[in-house]
This record gives structure tokens, sequence and C-alpha cells, in this order.
């Protein structure tokens, strides 16, 4: 008696809600399962990637270094292909990169740009081991949370901002400090922000927040901010500052403290 699919005739929500499960390199192998997962894959609307576990495996085992240096160029490469295989648009794109993967500046502006191109994107979470050097942040119009580490990024001519964006989350960005500027001015839907160790180009950081439904404030801040005011922020709830010197972190604090009436606030030495 032949064997019934059991699994061939679930609704395509179900078999993305497995596959969403899966890394992504066990995702696209289920299109040899049967013809009817094939190509199902390419309807995933989340992608989180990381150029460790889905190139070379199992992360709790070293990781042979001389492998990551040789396949960087092939994984930008590989992922610029999944995107462009994907049919509908990409709603979440997590993206984290490891030691000389992150040597790939046009490939990963590309990359970038594709995304832009494919449209929908809600979340975007760039992470890297070193900074890959300077990326023009496309006009994501849809987005809503945008997290970046270890990069150098500027914002593209004509920025008209992110106004739906609601999460702010930069770590150690490198960023024009008039970008960074327009950024805030123009993401007025920010609940949450946070800032840590970022500069404008070695130079420090002058910011001004006017942020009106703005909950949550964290600063993680060395000797790159030179100048912060607080024009208005109503909402603001709670707010973590962390700097090396709390002589500095007292006087900070009491800047956001003046300006605001009724904000918790929660401060830390050092970084």
């Amino acid at each position: 008696m032949a064997e019934v699919d059991q699994i061939g005739f679930l609704p395509l929500e179900i078999k993305l809600s497995i596959l969403s499960r899966l890394r992504i390199k066990y995702a696209v192998r289920t299109s040899a399962l049967a013809h009817s997962w094939r190509h199902v894959w390419t309807h995933l609307s989340c992608l989180c990637l990381n150029s460790v576990q889905d190139l070379l495996g199992d992360t709790r085992k070293p990781p042979n270094i001389s492998n990551i240096f040789t396949v960087s160029t092939s994984w930008i490469q590989c992922v610029h292909r999944l995107v462009s295989s994907l049919r509908g648009p990409l709603l979440v794109f997590q993206f984290f990169s490891f030691p000389n993967s992150d040597k790939r500046g046009p490939l990963l502006q590309s990359l970038l740009d594709l995304l832009l191109q494919k449209g929908g994107v809600q979340t975007l979470d760039l992470s890297f081991y070193n900074n890959p050097g300077k990326i023009h942040l496309p006009w994501f119009h849809s987005l809503q949370m945008l997290r970046l580490s270890r990069c150098h990024i500027a914002l593209p001519t004509g920025f008209q901002g992110f106004h739906r964006l609601e999460t702010l989350d930069l770590y150690e960005v490198e960023i024009p400090n008039d970008d960074l500027n327009l950024l805030l001015l123009t993401s007025q839907k920010l609940t949450s922000l946070m800032i840590t160790k970022c500069q404008a180009s070695g130079n420090p950081l002058s910011v001004n927040l006017s942020l009106p439904l703005l909950r949550h404030l964290e600063f993680g801040i060395n000797e790159f901010v030179e100048n912060t005011s607080v024009d208005s922020s109503p909402c603001l709830e709670h707010a973590t500052i962390t700097l090396r010197h709390a002589a500095i972190a007292f006087s900070f604090a009491a800047k956001i403290l003046n300006a605001l009436s009724g904000c918790r606030y929660h401060g830390s030495e050092g970084v």
C-alpha cells in the first residue's frame, strides 16, 4: 500500500510556520521533500541569518577560522541569492556577520538596495563583527524597528524619515552628526531609543531629542557625546545612562531630569 503523504497537504501558513523555525539552509532543503514542498521557503517573510551557524554549522563546535576567511564573499553572495529568490515582501531581516565576512562593503550595499526593492521591511537588524565600511541606509518606508551594531552608516540624499519607526538601537555606530539628528527629528513615532558608544567620524556627537512618544531612553556614552539636549519628550518613563565617569553621568542625568518631570532614572558607572 502506498504511503500517504502526511504533511504535503498542510496549508501554506502552517508550512511557513514550520520553516520559520529552521535554519535557512534546512528550510531551503525542504524543497526536496515532495513536490508540494517545492519552493515553499520562497514565501518566507522573515530571514534571520548568522554567517557562522548558517554557513559553517553548529557554533558549539570551534569554527575553522580559515574557512570563515575563505567563504566570506560567497556567504554574502549566497544571502543575496536567497533574498532574490523570495516571492513576497521581506518583513524581517536579521543579519549577523563574523570575522572578515564584514569587509564586503559594495556587496552589503547591494544587499540593502535589494531589500529596498523587495519592499515591506519592518524590522532591520544588522550586526557586524568588524566595521564593514560606510553603508548608505536605504529609505525603508515601512520600517518599525532598526538595530545596527558596529558599522558606519549615512542617510540617503533627500531622506524624509522613517515615519513608522518605533525602536532605534545603535551600538558602536559611526554616523555623521547631522544624519543622526535628522534621523531622530524625522522619527516622531519613536518609543524606544538606545545609543551606545556611537560617534561622528571620531568626533563628539551633539544630540537633540524632541520625541513626543519616547518612553524608553538608554545612553551608553564614552567621550563621544559633546552636547545632548532634551527639548520635548513628555512620555518618557524610563532612562538608563551609562558613562565612564560618575560626575559626568550625574551631570547628564540632571540635564534630562531638569527637562522632564516624572522620569524614573537609573544611572550606572562604567561601560
